[in-house]
């Protein structure tokens, strides 16, 4: 056994805690080394010193107060007392916030008048001309050649019904 274990296990030994090989290689070890039996020394002293000090009573009896304390801190919380605090309850109620604005705002947006003919055609001509430019790409937005075959299906069944 070395110093530096011999140190490790000093309380241990102290205390009765090591097993019977241990106890008699830092027994060994003690006897033969100067300066761990020192510190075997010392550690005893200090103990003795330790427990001869008496122990004193706290003149006022805080351990009723402190047991509710540990229980309610001990006790689960319901999950909207974790909502309610400030580092989640304020981006939460600002996303709510821009989502109810997002969801309101568009709705009230009026909407381009459709039923003049002028505004149709030029909403047609546009669709039109971008259909066609989607036709020379290799890529085609599948939406506006939706809308295209759509308006064209439309400007054919207003043609019929005109006479």
């Amino acid at each position: 056994m070395n110093c530096k274990n011999a140190c490790n296990i000093t309380s241990d030994y102290i205390d009765g805690c090591l097993p019977p090989q241990a106890r008699c290689e830092y027994e060994a070890h003690i006897s033969q080394c100067p300066e761990c039996a020192a510190e075997h020394d010392e550690m005893r002293r200090m103990l003795s010193a330790l427990s001869s000090l008496s122990v004193r009573g706290s003149s006022v009896d805080c351990w009723p107060a402190l047991r509710a304390i540990i229980v309610e801190r001990g006790r689960p919380r319901p999950v909207w007392h974790f909502l309610l605090r400030p580092v989640i309850a304020a981006p939460a109620a600002a996303l709510a916030a821009v989502l109810t604005v997002m969801l309101v705002l568009p709705a009230q947006m009026q909407t381009p008048d459709m039923s003049s003919s002028a505004s149709m055609s030029e909403y047609g001509h546009y669709i039109t001309a971008h259909a066609r430019f989607q036709r020379q790409q290799a890529f085609a937005d599948p939406d506006v050649t939706f809308v295209a075959v759509e308006l064209e299906r439309a400007r054919v069944a207003a043609d019929r019904d005109q006479p």
